[in-house]
């Protein structure tokens, strides 16, 4: 799955993962991360890979879509 979000604080992506890997499905999530977070980290038996880290002040919506 890739979402462009924190892994950790988005219940919607968190919650359908967890039921995926409750089910015994392989599940791999490509996050973006924070300073100082692990760029791989294995969470609820989910993969999540945090593959950038998020400036929050996108100032239009080329920058928003260029990250």
């Amino acid at each position: 799955m890739v979402v462009y979000s924190f892994y950790e604080v988005d219940t919607r992506v968190m919650q359908y993962c967890n039921a995926l890997a409750r089910r015994g499905d392989s599940v791999d999530v490509l996050s973006l991360g924070r300073p100082g977070q692990p760029k791989r980290q294995v969470i609820n038996n989910v993969n999540v890979y945090r593959l950038q880290t998020r400036t929050v002040n996108e100032r239009s919506q080329f920058s928003y879509m260029w990250r």
